[in-house]
């Protein structure tokens, strides 16, 4: 986990990215009515950094951020880590390629739905979308931060991971 933060947290492509998912974030919360919390999901949060660029802006605004991952190893890192947050903060495991009902998701339950970097490693996107959808309500939001060109060091670095090469 030490080798990994770096890369997904302190890498300049990294926190630029993640700062324009912060950007997003912020924008939605000034766009809340008063009183009113949002409830946020992140899909795959893997070693969590996105969620340590985005949580601070939701330390106010936010009844509900739900930390998910297909492997417990993330969530039980997370915990500790986050512990901070602990108010609003929970970990579930959710595999985003399967129906998110059939894994104890009620549908149209989040406001909000992160994803960075994880919906290339599901084989059918179109099945991928469909399951984010249905985790948001009427008029929520999905952010999106993903990768659309390869380079040497993202091969090098993750191409041999399982997951990577995934899609159908």
């Amino acid at each position: 986990m030490e080798a990994l933060l770096p890369v997904y947290e302190e890498a300049a492509v990294s926190r630029f990215y993640n700062d324009a998912l912060v950007a997003a974030v912020e924008s939605v919360v000034a766009a809340l009515p008063p009183g009113r919390l949002l409830c946020v999901i992140e899909v795959g949060a893997g070693t969590g950094g996105t969620a340590a660029s985005v949580l601070p802006s939701l330390e106010l605004s936010c009844a509900r951020y739900t930390f998910t991952d297909v492997s417990e190893v993330f969530l039980r890192q997370a915990e500790p880590r986050f512990a901070r947050f602990a108010r609003f903060l929970q970990y579930e495991l959710l595999n985003i390629d399967a129906d998110p009902r059939l894994q104890g998701f009620a549908a149209a339950q989040f406001d909000v739905a992160v994803a960075t970097n994880v919906l290339h490693a599901t084989p059918f996107i179109r099945h991928t979308l469909r399951n984010c959808r249905r985790l948001l309500r009427p008029g929520g939001l999905l952010l999106v931060n993903e990768a659309l060109a390869t380079s040497a060091f993202a091969q090098i670095t993750f191409g041999l991971t399982d997951g990577w090469w995934l899609f159908a």
